[in-house]
């Protein structure tokens, strides 16, 4: 959206106002990997101090995994989720995951997202750099002025080669995260239940059609979360809205 409200506002040539408002883009693009974007939902009562029940439990398990975040917060958002923001060493959880999970389950997701904090200095500023994705599009009105067609399409091929590596970055940290996670689990299978009742309540299915997104699909995540203890392999379910349920059928028995 800030990109796309530049694009109108900016001229056909790289003026020094021109460079100013492109500064000021670059500036809120790395202030959202600073928790701005919370600090904003915070002032608009969007989000807020975590409950007892939850501090508890992210208390409980940074004690464990040897690093506490500063803040912990929940957010009112309709999906059941959770996030970490490693610059500000904060987590924030949707009302409706810590709802539907259970002390054990929360304690599994708390592990994970506790795990993006300890990401080492170069993979944070990876992040940032992925998150300039749509910064040519800020600039495409001074960069078809400037230089042409050719300049618009070179910058929007750099883009795209950043979001690839950008992408891959963020699944090789989602499948660290996972394998950190299983690690500390207290029973066997609890990661594997809390990952499959969060793509339950959210409607998401096990495997997603045509899509290699930031996130395995919840199928590959199974398998990895429980795979030695797997005395069979479950065939991959079809991709779509009943590909949860048959996950289920399939793999919750051999799973756990």
């Amino acid at each position: 959206m800030v990109a796309g409200t530049a694009a109108f506002l900016l001229p056909d040539r790289f003026t020094p106002a021109a460079f100013a408002t492109l500064l000021l883009v670059a500036g809120l693009f790395i202030g959202c990997n600073y928790g701005w974007g919370l600090w904003l939902a915070r002032r608009l009562g969007l989000a807020w101090e975590a409950r007892q029940r939850v501090r508890e439990s992210v208390e409980r398990v940074g004690t464990q995994c040897g690093l506490q975040p500063r803040g912990v917060y929940e957010m009112a958002w309709a999906k059941h989720n959770a996030a970490a923001l490693p610059f500000p060493q904060a987590l924030v959880f949707t009302q409706p995951a810590v709802d539907v999970l259970t002390d054990p389950e929360l304690d599994s997701l708390c592990a994970h997202e506790i795990a993006h904090l300890a990401e080492a200095g170069p993979v944070r500023w990876a992040r940032v750099a992925g998150s300039f994705v749509f910064f040519p599009l800020a600039a495409t009105r001074p960069l078809i002025g400037t230089f042409g067609w050719v300049g618009l399409l070179l910058a929007f091929a750099g883009a795209y080669l950043l979001a690839h590596a950008a992408l891959a970055l963020s699944r090789r940290m989602e499948e660290r995260a996972d394998r950190l996670a299983t690690e500390c689990e207290a029973d066997p299978g609890i990661y594997a239940r809390m990952l499959e009742k969060l793509h339950e309540a959210s409607l998401i299915p096990a495997v997603l059609f045509g899509r290699r997104g930031t996130h395995p699909d919840l199928y590959d995540r199974l398998l990895a979360a429980v795979w030695s203890r797997l005395t069979r392999v479950p065939s991959r379910p079809p991709s779509g809205r009943n590909s949860l349920r048959s996950c289920r059928r399939r793999c919750s028995r051999p799973f756990w």
